[in-house]
């Protein structure tokens, strides 16, 4: 299991490419790119400190001076298969446990291996 932000990115990013730190405030979103994931941690837990929401961008990115940079014809790499499975009022499944038990039927169907599930 990751012990540090970087190590959980270095899991999931590929290697090679920008990585993309989205940090949202009152003013907007400023989005930043860098080459290492220790880079990107810095970047994270400085905007999680100031209390700002932050994401991390799921690919690598080729270039970061192009109008979009985070659209998938800017992509260089994906290294992980991801997805948001949502619970709750309003949501496609009314808990957690159900969102769990959906997730498992579905990896007994496809055969896919275990994920790392983040919640």
């Amino acid at each position: 299991m990751p012990t540090s932000t970087a190590e959980f990115l270095a899991r999931i990013l590929p290697p090679d490419g920008l990585k993309c730190v989205a940090v949202y405030t009152k003013k907007g979103v400023r989005q930043s790119f860098v080459q290492t994931f220790e880079q990107q941690e810095a970047l994270i837990l400085q905007a999680d400190k100031k209390g700002d929401t932050v994401y991390h961008g799921c690919a690598s990115y080729l270039n970061s001076n192009v109008k979009k940079p985070r659209s998938a014809a800017n992509v260089a790499q994906v290294k992980a298969l991801w997805l948001d499975i949502d619970a709750g009022a309003g949501k496609p499944y009314a808990t957690r446990d159900e969102a769990e038990d959906a997730l498992d039927a579905f990896l007994d169907a496809t055969g896919l291996p275990e994920p790392l599930v983040v919640s």
